[in-house]
């Protein structure tokens, strides 16, 4: 065997490529829309979680509805039952968009619908912020339409109308809550990412080291 043979440093199995730590490599472990993403729920389990929350979150207005609009449940019911399908459609025609799939997005919205149940389930702070929107929407619908009952009690319609104001000005208020969580994510988001990029590097310039360097070089064994 010749002296440039046996110079000729073996193939290390456990080294990393040559394009490691390129913007390429950081892209494939920071992905905006990450494929390996678990698949959205089906249609069954979409229906039943924005009930769920949409039940929840309505606890508060519904028990005061059902006393200011003189027990129109059923109205109520309905305009609970519009948001739920408003949400559900929402859901569906979203999910093709790349924003679905980002990790600051999912985070800022779990956080937001888990501040808002919070916030429906906490007494009196759930009864006190619907009863504020409920009375701005019972002003709004009443002075808008007309669409009393007898007496004081909102008649069917205007109770349907009155729920999905209301919904819509709680909904309103989230998008606000969310603006202001989404910068808070994203801070501890990117220092995730930092630190399991840094993580990566480091391992990838060990993986890169020969096993020869640890050890006497052959024109150093041969004097």
């Amino acid at each position: 065997m010749s002296f440039e043979e046996s110079n000729t440093e073996p193939v290390n199995p456990y080294a990393t490529t040559s394009h490691a730590g390129t913007e390429e490599d950081l892209d494939a472990w920071l992905p905006e829309v990450d494929p390996a993403d678990k698949p959205f729920p089906t249609f069954g389990w979409t229906v039943l979680k924005w009930s769920l929350i949409c039940g929840i979150a309505a606890i508060p207005s519904f028990y005061l509805g059902f006393i200011v609009t003189g027990q129109q449940a059923i109205g109520m019911l309905v305009g609970i039952g519009i948001f739920i399908a408003g949400y559900v459609w929402g859901d569906y025609i979203t999910r093709p968009r790349p924003w679905r799939r980002s990790r600051r997005v999912q985070l800022t919205m779990r956080t937001v619908y888990i501040l808002r149940l919070i916030a429906s389930l906490a007494v009196p702070v759930g009864m006190v912020t619907d009863m504020f929107f409920g009375m701005l929407a019972v002003m709004f619908v009443t002075g808008f339409t007309g669409q009393v009952g007898e007496g004081n009690d909102l008649s069917f319609f205007a109770t349907v109308v009155t729920t999905i104001v209301q919904g819509v000005l709680l909904n309103l208020v989230m998008a606000v809550v969310g603006l202001c969580v989404y910068p808070i994510v994203s801070v501890i988001v990117s220092k995730r990412e930092k630190k399991r990029r840094r993580s990566t590097q480091e391992s990838s310039s060990a993986g890169d080291v020969s096993p020869l360097s640890f050890s006497e070089s052959p024109s150093a064994s041969s004097r």
